[in-house]
């Protein structure tokens, strides 16, 4: 139970339901306003709950304390999903996720899922950008704007002007309908940029063997000659 006085100055007590969710969700403005004075007062709801789970010891994250308040204060609770009894969702949201990112593209997943599409390699040799774990996330570039546009998501990560400017430049937008629908072509394969400090070593390399092979012909004709002059003397 929960002890607190409500906005009018009546006191309560009220029989709390623990809830959890995902840490990753976006909040309305109001609600965090009010959270945040919330917990300035000494006899909020959001207050009393903070005490009683510190009380008790039990486990206060903001994966179960967030969502508990969201599940018990009118009117932030009308504004989460509508459920039905079988815990499905009443209607499906345009928006599949908040943001875009390629994960756990290694294996399979557990529902029968294979990864199918390129994705942008860092250069091994790149200094500007550290190379993505086997399971992400990858870097993004302009051939993933189709998947981008099709999760509906606000934001996007990883992206990065040392891998593929064009995205950088393209984002962000004011409508997702402004973004081209640009996907991965079957037929292409995205190439390994070319190393071309190595290669430009490998040319001066050449390059000073050369000079040094014609050096030293030129020495030894020298020698043969000074040899032959020696020769004609005697």
């Amino acid at each position: 139970l929960v002890d607190y006085i409500d906005e009018h100055g009546v006191e309560r007590e009220f029989n709390v339901t623990p809830h959890f969710g995902s840490q990753w969700m976006a909040l309305q403005y109001d609600f965090v306003e009010y959270l945040v004075h919330s917990l300035e007062s000494r006899h909020s709801f959001a207050t009393g709950l903070r005490e009683l789970l510190m009380e008790r010891k039990l486990l206060m994250t903001d994966e179960t304390f967030i969502p508990m308040i969201l599940k018990h204060v009118h009117p932030f609770n009308d504004t989460l999903p509508k459920l039905n009894q079988d815990g499905s969702l009443q209607q499906l949201p345009t928006m599949r996720a908040l943001r875009y990112e390629r994960m756990d593209e290694h294996t399979p997943s557990a529902f029968g899922w294979f990864p199918v599409q390129q994705h942008y390699d860092v250069p091994e040799d790149s200094l500007a950008l550290e190379v993505p774990r086997p399971w992400g996330p990858y870097y993004l570039g302009v051939y993933d704007l189709a998947n981008i546009i099709e999760s509906g998501a606000l934001f996007v990560r990883k992206v990065s002007v040392h891998l593929d400017a064009n995205l950088v430049h393209m984002l962000p937008v004011d409508h997702i309908d402004q973004l081209p629908y640009i996907q991965w072509p079957r037929e292409v394969k995205v190439i390994d940029v070319p190393a071309w400090e190595r290669k430009k070593r490998q040319h001066h390399r050449a390059v000073q063997e050369q000079e040094e092979a014609r050096t030293k012909q030129q020495q030894e004709h020298d020698i043969s000659k000074e040899e032959d002059s020696g020769l004609d003397e005697m």
